[in-house]
């Protein structure tokens, strides 16, 4: 006997995803926030780290989107100051972090201005459904509060035929 309770109805939207797995501490987000922000006042770093994002992200990047439209729209979360996905030809950016009122505060002028920016953790961003071509998310897994529920979001917002890019960088202990 099937429960019809339980059994998928045709149109019917799937409840919203909670998280299996706990989520960091408040405290250490909060922590690895404060660390972030360090670095990028150091007053090398927003060099620094567009150089190094051009050497190695952009290099495999660019292969990825080589064979694809123009008229895409592109997701990058936790995407910081450097915003490398602004250098992949598409239609619409949108950025999501959480410091970008420091970012602004930091290094005035930088931001690319043909752009949506959500001052928001990824787990909360509120984004349409099936909207984006595709999903950035490089070296961001690590800081977030809850890497299932950015997972899962990312998978949300991602078009069916979407393209996904995560990248995990694994650095010595602090």
């Amino acid at each position: 006997m099937i429960n019809e309770a339980l059994t998928p109805k045709p149109n019917m939207t799937p409840a919203p995803h909670r998280a299996f797995y706990r989520a960091v501490s408040k405290q250490r987000w909060s922590v690895t926030q404060k660390r972030e922000l360090s670095f990028w006042k150091q007053c090398d770093a927003f060099k620094a780290r567009q150089t190094f994002s051009n050497l190695y992200y952009l290099s495999r990047l660019k292969p990825v989107f080589a064979d694809k439209p123009t008229n895409i729209s592109i997701l990058e979360i936790g995407s910081g100051p450097v915003c490398v996905s602004q250098h992949i030809e598409a239609e619409q950016y949108t950025y999501v972090d959480p410091l970008f009122d420091d970012y602004r505060r930091l290094y005035p002028g930088v931001l690319p201005e043909e752009a949506v920016y959500k001052t928001a953790m990824a787990e909360v961003v509120v984004l349409p459904e099936s909207s984006f071509d595709a999903v950035i998310c490089l070296n961001t897994l690590s800081d977030v509060h809850n890497p299932e529920l950015v997972l899962n979001k990312a998978r949300q917002v991602l078009k069916p035929d979407g393209v996904f890019v995560v990248s995990i960088d694994v650095w010595p202990s602090w």
